[in-house]
């Protein structure tokens, strides 16, 4: 409603409300009904920093149209309009912040609008608002206003406007959760406005055709009525039969991530690179500030062996048989928020590779320094092991700060040795037959499930011997495959038939020993925080955590399972002839991201790399920035040419099928019908429903006048015109629409040739 003053015979100045105008209706029902829409995107985004750069792409493209509509634009005009906004105001949606358009936000724009569809998939909600994903929001709501505006303003088809809202409701749906938002307002709310809308637009056609009043009355009924049946589907729509047959469909469920952990190099393979002697002993890896000294820091958890290695495995809390769980996340992370809340910052040292320190369930994290963005996008986490990771790989000086909650172990022996296995599955394949037996020897005389683990640790402790192959590399060489781990148990000739090795091999078998008598364990390779939050190689060492019903996972430290002070130096004899020998040690797989290993096993006297290999660069010949600002305008120039192409051949055809019309007075009407489109396509208003006359007075163009003559005598004269007369009819037309566009630009004329008011007046006098 607007309100107009006027004044009175008396003199007071009064208000009169007069009746709001179609399109700010038409407006108001599509940014409510876009909004709605947007709602969707809630669990994806969390908060409400989604939801302003959603509206304010709505109410920007809601303007854009409005603008298109009173100067009279084509559709094209105000979809090239529509990109051209998308690059330049978009850039307060992202993490450039910059309300002034400069090449780092066009190009980050023209990323997400390319890629960040599948990187959206890819995150594990919430994606939060400090990500470029942002732009999403942005990008649905500006076409969602754009396709509802010019759809209601070019067309009177009374339910096509819905077709903007209705396509940001099934976005919102696919790129969402599992489970909806909100049944009322995406459903009823919805459903009941985009009724009250389309009977509202049809009331006005109906007024606009037959000059009928609008009866408010009957609207008010309508609406009514239309708002008690939608209240009334949802509260009773859940509770009927088959309501929750079909579940909700969303695209997220058909993306694998990205990352794949399994490819990368076991990280407690690569534990010999920190023992002394080593490259990395004596140098800081990474620095904690926040952590007491003491505090065990984990690196990665490992819950899978393949016979090979310790690895990562598939989702428990899910259906996935992949064996790489590894999501993408924003900077906050859903957690149960069990133990004592933890806050620390990390600046990186020589660690390198992919794993990020980091202790219990992260629940926020951020990263700092000139590579932030790169890290931020990168940055993978796994729920089930708390393991995380930047497949981008980190550097010296690169930093992050996170929150987490830490369970506290649990200390009474008495409450571990009460309590019964957990019932997560451990994927275990290939491990030796010793282990069972030898498992199952050991801890024969324990008491229940942690009792016995905690008997095999010390049958490992107290009669295994301790090496890491610096004094003779033949004690103990690197490696915790089935074979390797053979020869661990056996001894195979090393120190007589002694246990020797390193922790790796201690903690590999321990894990496995445990799950072999029904205890879920895994690895941990992690640290302990040194003097001064510093952490070198030397505080490097691998545990086990065993999961207990109730107490969840519970960490068997080294010390439990391993005595460095035992330590091996007899030299191996060598085997006689027909001694079997052990399987030879596999390497772990390599990384197609990173360098494989060189020489041997990591940490090995053969092998120099490193475990944690920097991930290779490809330097490209052109900057990013051109890259992919030269991607976006190929993609916008390939649509606008389908786009012309396209109405052309439709044009093309619709003169055709008029050319070979079944009469000749049929194809003489045609010629006619395709002046008048052509005169609309250049701008010239031309009224339906007149006759030919009159529209060629309209125009104002004397040969017109003789050809409407011309065709009225062919229509409605005696005997049909002739094929020749035909002919000339449809030249002396052409000839007539050439010389209208005598003098027009290369620009105006291509705006006529694309334009589609031609169609959008058919729809007004069909």
């Amino acid at each position: 409603m607007t309100a107009v003053a006027a004044v009175p015979g008396n003199g007071r100045r009064t208000t009169v409300w007069s009746r709001p105008q179609p399109a700010a209706i038409d407006a108001t029902f599509v940014l409510v009904l876009t909004g709605l829409g947007l709602i969707g995107f809630a669990p994806v985004y969390g908060g409400y920093a989604y939801l302003v750069a959603g509206g304010a792409g709505a109410l920007l493209g809601v303007a854009i149209t409005e603008l298109a509509a009173r100067l009279r634009q084509p559709v094209l005009a105000e979809a090239a309009v529509t990109v051209l906004a998308f690059l330049l105001l978009g850039g307060a949606t992202n993490t450039v912040r910059a309300l002034i358009p400069s090449a780092h936000s066009i190009t980050a724009l023209g990323h997400v609008g390319i890629y960040g569809w599948k990187e959206l998939l890819t995150t594990a909600p919430p994606v939060g608002s400090g990500s470029d994903l942002l732009a999403i929001p942005y990008i649905v709501g500006l076409v969602g206003g754009v396709a509802g505006q010019s759809l209601a303003r070019r067309t009177k088809a009374v339910a096509a406007p819905l077709l903007g809202p209705g396509l940001v409701l099934a976005l919102g749906i696919l790129f969402g959760a599992r489970q909806p938002q909100s049944l009322l307002l995406q459903g009823s709310l919805f459903g009941i406005l985009a009724l009250v809308w389309t009977v509202l637009r049809y009331q006005r056609t109906r007024v606009m055709l037959a000059g009928r009043r609008f009866n408010r009355d009957r609207f008010v009924l309508s609406v009514g009525v239309l708002v008690a049946v939608g209240l009334l589907a949802g509260l009773l729509g859940p509770h009927l039969p088959g309501a929750g047959s079909h579940q909700r469909v969303v695209l997220s469920k058909y993306v694998a991530p990205p990352f794949l952990a399994n490819q990368e190099p076991s990280p407690l393979a690569g534990f010999r690179q920190y023992v002394q002697g080593s490259r990395l002993y004596d140098q800081t890896l990474f620095t904690v500030r926040g952590l007491p000294p003491g505090t065990p820091i984990r690196i990665a958890t490992m819950d899978a062996y393949n016979g090979l290695a310790w690895g990562f495995g598939a989702d428990t809390g899910s259906a996935k048989t992949s064996g790489d769980v590894f999501r993408r996340y924003g900077s906050t992370i859903q957690t149960a928020a069990v133990g004592r809340s933890v806050h620390a910052e990390v600046s990186v040292g020589q660690l390198g590779g992919v794993w990020l320190p980091e202790v219990g369930e992260l629940a926020h994290i951020s990263f700092s320094g000139p590579v932030a963005g790169r890290l931020s996008d990168s940055f993978r986490y796994d729920t089930d092991t708390e393991t995380a990771g930047v497949p981008a790989g980190l550097a010296p000086g690169d930093s992050y700060s996170f929150t987490a909650f830490d369970p506290i172990p649990v200390s009474s022996t008495q409450v571990l040795d009460g309590a019964a296995a957990g019932s997560v599955q451990v994927p275990v394949e290939n491990a030796p037959p010793v282990v069972q037996s030898d498992a199952s020897s050991w801890s024969a005389d324990a008491k229940g499930p942690y009792a016995r683990v905690m008997a095999i640790a010390t049958h490992l402790r107290t009669t295994g011997y301790f090496s890491d192959g610096l004094e003779d590399p033949q004690l103990s060489v690197a490696g915790h495959s089935n074979g390797r781990l053979v020869l661990f148990l056996q001894g195979g000739g090393l120190v007589g038939s002694e246990i020797v090795g390193d922790g790796e091999q201690y903690a590999a078998t321990l894990a496995l020993m445990a799950n072999s008598i029904g205890v879920p364990a895994r690895v941990v390779l992690g640290a302990t925080v040194g003097a001064g939050g510093v952490v070198k190689g030397a505080d490097v060492q691998p545990w086990v955590e065993v999961n207990l019903a109730g107490l969840g996972w519970q960490p068997i430290y080294a010390s439990s399972f391993m005595d460095p002070s035992r330590k091996a130096h007899q030299t191996p004899p060598t085997p006689a002839p027909d001694q079997p020998t052990a399987a030879p040690v596999q390497p772990p797989v390599a990384s197609a991201v990173h360098a494989p290993l060189q020489g041997g096993l990591p940490g090995s006297a053969s092998g120099s790399s490193s475990h944690f290999a920097q991930p290779a660069v490809h330097h490209s010949h052109l900057p990013a920035w051109v890259v992919t600002t030269s991607t976006v305008v190929a993609s916008v120039v390939a649509a606008l040419l389908a786009f012309t192409g396209l109405i052309v051949a439709i044009k093309t055809r619709r003169r055709r099928r008029r050319r070979r019309a079944a009469t000749p007075a049929g194809q003489v009407a045609g010629a006619w019908s395709d002046l008048i489109d052509r005169c609309r396509d250049l701008g010239i208003v031309v009224p339906g429903m007149r006759t030919r006359s009159e529209q060629a007075s309209t125009v104002g163009t004397a040969d017109l006048a003789e050809l409407a003559r011309r065709g009225d005598a062919s229509i409605f004269g005696p005997g049909n015109p002739s094929d020749s007369e035909v002919a000339d009819y449809w030249s002396a037309i052409d000839q007539a629409a050439r010389q209208m566009r005598v003098g027009l630009g290369p620009m105006r004329r291509w705006r006529a040739m694309v334009s589609l008011r031609s169609f959008t007046a058919a729809m007004r006098t069909s």
